[in-house]
């Protein structure tokens, strides 16, 4: 499992990681988080899925602080 979020380097973590997922050829369990405070979660999740270069998640969790 590899857990994401759009708030670990604006966003930038995802790209890099994007990458080195590339190049896994075994299936992963793929998290990622949302703000609390998203208005427009649809939106949120499909930029998620366009940094990572993936089509799904398996986990959307809600990151609160």
């Amino acid at each position: 499992m590899f857990d994401t979020a759009a708030s670990y380097g604006n966003g930038e973590g995802e790209v890099i990681f994007s990458e080195a997922l590339s190049q896994i050829e075994n299936r992963v369990f793929l998290a990622t988080k949302l703000p609390s405070s998203t208005q427009d979660a649809g939106r949120s999740v499909a930029n998620n899925l366009g940094r990572l270069r993936v089509d799904n998640l398996d986990l959307i969790q809600i990151h609160g602080w």
